[in-house]
């Protein structure tokens, strides 16, 4: 994961990457993209590459709410998480297993890493950035209907 986040780095304004300590276990996670909208709220994608492919390497969209309760955070995942899998449902994008509002940043929708980076022999860096573009240019869209 760390020679791909070094890559992605090259080509990619304003990424960061690390090891993640999670309840469900360290992963190494890339993220970027981070967009403030209403009410101080912010939105960002995120890989978490696991160390054992089956552990369930992903693309997330995570939230950030800093100025809502633990209530209305869960309103927020749920009626977020939809509308953005709404936009664009070309994108595939899941639900988490479960919502969780109890952390600082929560998940809203989330894609198989294979979505993302194609299972094939040779590395093709120019594809998988057209793959995350269009993720991009769907927190574009969401932020922009959230901006008022």
């Amino acid at each position: 994961w760390q020679g791909f986040y070094k890559e992605l780095e090259t080509a990619i304004d304003k990424l960061w990457w690390g090891t993640t300590n999670a309840k469900s276990g360290a992963f190494a996670c890339a993220a970027w993209h981070k967009k403030s909208f209403k009410n101080d709220q912010k939105i960002k994608l995120q890989i978490e590459g696991y160390p054992a492919p089956q552990k369930g390497s992903r693309l997330c969209i995570k939230f950030e709410a800093p100025n809502e309760d633990e209530k209305a955070k869960m309103k927020l995942l749920r009626s977020y998480g939809k509308e953005l899998r709404e936009i664009d449902k070309s994108l595939k994008l899941d639900k988490p297993k479960r919502y969780s509002a109890k952390g600082k940043v929560m998940t809203l929708a989330c894609v198989e890493i294979t979505s993302v980076i194609p299972e094939q022999e040779e590395f093709n860096l120019s594809q998988i950035l057209n793959n995350l573009q269009q993720y991009q240019q769907l927190l574009d869209n969401f932020v922009t209907k959230h901006q008022s």
